[in-house]
């Protein structure tokens, strides 16, 4: 019930944002939720929670069976993204279809297999893309899904708390340098690569967790 108290906190500040800046465009002006950034931190937040919630499943079935299911966990992911994201996208397709809403193929492409985070929001006439443009940070959780699983089962738990730390500090220093290299800016949002901080910094409150755990147990 904690976890899903925060996700309701993160997912009202990006719904905050989005208004915000509906607001803005509508009125020619820049609107408290602009200023504060509350989407940008609501999401960062929801990454917070995944990193922190699958690596303590990781960590949970490594300590009750020695090891990790990649089968099984791939498993439930699949089950619990693919269906409302395929649905979603399969009603797009028909409203596209019908002339309804402006889609092109790229972003269909792009949602279905996960990489629509490293095309730009927009990707035609009329704002075609829009309406997959949130499947954004679906990339960016599905890549953490695909490798994270195998980076603790060939660490094992003893180096784990290294690796958040240093996929936490190298991913901060890439977003740092897209901004300073002047190339596409919309990457330092977008892309896996620089948003792979907060996922790290949940899995390493998650490894905090497990070590208090066991010195409890002392």
């Amino acid at each position: 019930p904690t976890l899903d108290g925060w996700r309701a906190i993160a997912i009202l500040g990006v719904m905050a944002s989005h208004a915000g800046h509906s607001y803005s465009q509508a009125h020619g002006t820049e609107s408290v939720f602009d200023r504060i950034a509350t989407g940008t931190h609501g999401v960062n937040l929801f990454f917070a929670i995944s990193g922190l919630l699958i690596t303590s499943r990781l960590l949970e079935e490594w300590d009750s069976a020695g090891t990790i299911s990649l089968k099984r966990f791939y498993i439930r992911r699949a089950f619990r993204i693919l269906p409302p994201a395929l649905v979603y996208l399969s009603c797009l397709a028909v409203l596209g279809a019908l002339g309804l809403l402006p889609v092109v193929r790229e972003e269909f492409v792009a949602a279905t297999f996960f990489f629509r985070n490293y095309l730009p929001p927009i990707l035609g006439q009329n704002g075609a893309g829009f309406f997959t443009s949130h499947y954004w940070s679906l990339g960016v959780e599905e890549h953490f899904y695909l490798f994270w699983p195998m980076i603790v089962l060939v660490l094992g738990t003893g180096n784990l708390m290294r690796a958040c730390i240093a996929i936490a500090l190298a991913s901060l220093m890439c977003r740092v340098w897209v901004v300073h290299s002047g190339s596409w800016l919309h990457a330092a949002y977008l892309v896996t690569p620089c948003r792979l901080d907060g996922l790290a910094l949940g899995g390493l409150l998650a490894c905090g967790e497990r070590h208090k755990q066991s010195w409890s147990h002392l």
